[in-house]
């Protein structure tokens, strides 16, 4: 028989865990935006049951268990279990705050160490750090209270909570619960409980795998060697100049179209763009493949869709030998310069960026969370003051508009989310460097002669499908960018290009517009070409594997994990609302598409590992067979 301390060592456990439950179901409270007890009791169905879930087993060893030892090691465990809870309630708090889900291990291993989430949430993390102490030192308190002042009340809840009738009560209101709250929230994720969360992701694949067989001619969408001919397509004759026309390319860190004024949107943050954009030509319809830096890095510079997994090809293979167009442009006498106010270490991007042609790569060796875009361009305008004679590629990726948003606050935008506000004075912020950057041209006679690329490597959310920040979703706040090309001699007048865009075209556009031969290993072409593409795609996994494939004016989005497809019609609901997927004339047009993303998650890690296996010259034919 246990000794009477054991007993109560078991019933103070007990009692703790039960407090615990409290602390869950105020952020539940905080996350869900629900204030009446029997919402919350419903948004936190998994909350309970998790709660539930450990005290059948801790409870149910200490009652069921007569070995001293196995109740010892038990209470070690349930003392571990206990503050690990806690402790992930605290850091749900605060990362659910940002991203709007919950933490998983697919989201510690992209972010590259819980060191690249701290990266962005390090203020936040001390607050998160404080809940933790408090939600413990809460939950020992009451548990004190409950196991050491009342303990013929605790010893009761510990029987009926570990009794049959508890069990069926539990199951029946989780079944109910999550019924009743399916129809209240379409995006899941949010409600999902941190620890179940974690656990969970712990057991999921690192890759989609295609499970169905497609039409090979689907491969055409993204194989290379379907490359379209290009036009020969010149705006001003550029090899009888005297000198290659210079580029500068300004990748504006998490900038979409979403909230930039040039693309319409009710807040003046981009007037220097759209006074620039007098003497160029802007792309409304460019898509990126993937919403992360990494990927959109190798899709710039190397025309190549991402790796479908949870790892950018730049981690994977950083120095993967499909040709970088700064290498090309390197062959052809260019100086080559990549400049970025934050740390290149992630994902090994500082590693491709080197490996792939840049012979100057200019980073810092941890992210400030200050602003500091503006010594970047200092470096950039010394660089090439250095040789102005020789043509140049140089490549600016700002940082005033990554998470936590460290831009100055200088500007009030109307907006409720402080987050939101302090965005777009970062996109101000971006918008005042590029019109210093071209004053600097302007200095040095250099304007006319250099061509002036603006795009941004994904979009940002805030919440209009669920989540936040970027890389969890292929809706448009996350993959649609800007692009606009600026040059006086070439854009005498303002030119709009409704053309569908990939993120992967642009280089190609680039080589084009140079003369200059685009490599047969690229997966982009030249919306310069006499044939343009037909279809973008674009993939998420962060949070779930999701799949979008954009033809004409409708969006197909494909949930991998759950099987589940929406449709959008872009011209008509552009901010992706109403889903046409119920409707029967679309069937047709749903089971192509989900074949089209079979054919695609078929090819595109094969081609990426045969370019790596077989050096410059992947042959893309490897792929599962169609019929």
């Amino acid at each position: 028989m246990a000794s009477k301390s054991q007993d109560a060592a078991d019933l103070f456990l007990f009692s703790t865990l039960a407090m615990l439950l409290g602390p869950q179901l105020v952020v539940r409270a905080i996350v869900a935006g629900v204030r009446t007890p029997f919402l919350l009791a419903l948004a936190g169905y998994q909350d309970i049951l998790a709660w539930a879930i450990l005290l059948w087993i801790f409870g149910g060893l200490s009652t069921l268990c007569a070995s001293p030892q196995v109740r010892r090691v038990a209470l070690v465990v349930g003392w571990i279990a206990c503050t690990f809870a806690a402790s992930l309630t605290g850091l749900h708090l605060v990362i659910y705050s940002y991203l709007a889900m919950p933490l998983t291990f697919r989201m510690i291993a992209i972010s590259q160490t819980a060191g690249g989430i701290g990266g962005s949430f390090s203020g936040a993390l001390r607050a998160a750090f404080l809940y933790i102490v408090q939600s413990i030192v809460f939950a020992l308190l009451a548990g004190c209270l409950l196991s050491h002042r009342a303990p013929t009340a605790a010893r009761s809840l510990r029987r009926w909570i570990c009794s049959r009738y508890a069990v069926c009560a539990v199951i029946i209101f989780v079944m109910m619960a999550r019924w009743g709250i399916a129809d209240q929230t379409r995006y899941a994720p949010g409600l999902a409980n941190p620890v179940w969360a974690l656990v969970r992701s712990a057991f999921e694949p690192s890759a989609p795998r295609a499970t169905r067989e497609f039409p090979r001619e689907y491969l055409k969408d993204f194989r290379p060697e379907s490359r379209f001919p290009t036009s020969g397509f010149t705006r001003i004759t550029l090899k009888s100049a005297e000198r290659r026309l210079n580029v500068v390319m300004v990748v504006m860190e998490s900038v979409g179209t979403r909230r930039l004024q040039l693309y319409g949107a009710p807040y003046h943050d981009s007037p220097e763009m759209i006074e620039l954009a007098r003497h160029g030509e802007i792309f409304t319809r460019v898509y990126v493949g993937q919403a992360l830096s990494s990927s959109s890095m190798a899709a710039l510079l190397c025309s190549i869709y991402p790796e479908l997994q949870w790892f950018a090809v730049t981690r994977l293979s950083p120095k993967i030998p499909i040709p970088g167009l700064p290498a090309i442009l390197a062959k052809h006498g260019y100086r080559t310069a990549f400049m970025h106010p934050g740390t290149l270490s992630y994902d090994s991007d500082g590693e491709f960026l080197k490996a792939h042609g840049f012979e100057t790569v200019v980073g810092r060796a941890r992210d400030e969370n200050v602003s500091l875009d503006y010594s970047m361009l200092v470096s950039a305008v010394k660089w090439i003051s250095a040789d102005p004679h020789r043509p140049f590629f140089l490549t600016l990726w700002t940082m005033d508009t990554h998470h936590p948003y460290p831009a100055e606050n200088r500007l009030d935008y109307g907006v409720r989310d402080p987050f939101l506000n302090r965005y777009l004075n970062g996109i101000r912020t971006t918008d005042d460097l590029i019109a210093q950057l071209v004053q600097a041209l302007e200095q040095r006679g250099l304007a006319d002669n250099t061509l002036l690329v603006i795009t941004g490597d994904h979009g940002e959310a805030f919440g209009e499908h669920g989540q936040k920040a970027h890389g969890f979703t292929v809706y448009d706040e996350d993959i649609h960018v800007p692009l606009l090309f600026v040059n006086r001699a070439i854009f005498p007048k303002p030119v709009v290009n409704d053309s569908l865009v990939r993120q992967i075209d642009i280089a190609p556009m680039l080589l084009d517009l140079l003369g200059v031969e685009i490599p047969s290993q690229w997966q982009g072409t030249s919306v310069l070409s006499a044939k343009r593409p037909e279809r973008a795609y674009s993939f998420a996994a962060i949070g779930k594997f999701t799949f979008g494939l954009i033809e004409d004016r409708l969006k197909y989005v494909y949930d991998f994990e759950d099987g589940r497809a929406e449709l959008y019609d872009l011209a008509a609901d552009p901010l992706e609302r109403i889903d046409l997927s119920g409707d029967p004339k679309w069937t047709a047009l749903l089971a192509e598409d989900r074949l089209r993303i079979e054919a695609w998650m078929s090819f595109q890690n094969q081609y990426l590992a045969s370019a790596d296996r077989d050096g410059a010259q992947p042959t893309g034919t490897s792929a599962a067979a169609g019929h």
